[in-house]
């Protein structure tokens, strides 16, 4: 399946929570957007995240405090979600992921760090 990738503003977030619902946030990627969508789909499907051969079929990238983040809405995927917040939680000090909600909210990490 073809990845899209737009460019959106830090300010178009909350429209993506209406028109989405939830998304992950990949914060401060350096990864060619193409690349980091094809890197996360064969991750998650490897891993029993992504389920029913569906992939994330959007990216979406926005700057915010002079970082480079990635945006994958939940558009047309279906989730392990339990595998999925466990990956989320372990692997947060290297992807520094965030659900697009809490990015939102500014919510403080487990860790006590403020994003």
């Amino acid at each position: 399946m073809a990845i899209t990738v737009s460019n959106i503003t830090v300010d178009a977030l909350p429209g993506m929570v209406r028109q989405y619902g939830e998304g992950l946030i990949i914060q401060d990627c350096d990864m060619n957007p193409h690349e980091a969508a094809n890197v996360v789909n064969q991750t998650f499907a490897h891993g029993g995240i992504l389920l029913e051969r569906s992939e994330f079929q959007k990216v979406m990238v926005f700057q915010n405090d002079g970082r480079t983040n990635l945006l994958f809405p939940f558009f047309k995927v279906k989730l392990e979600m339990g595998k999925l917040v466990i990956w989320q939680f372990f692997t947060y000090q290297t992807c520094h992921s965030v659900f697009l909600t809490d990015y939102i909210r500014g919510k403080r990490s487990i860790l006590g760090e403020k994003w």
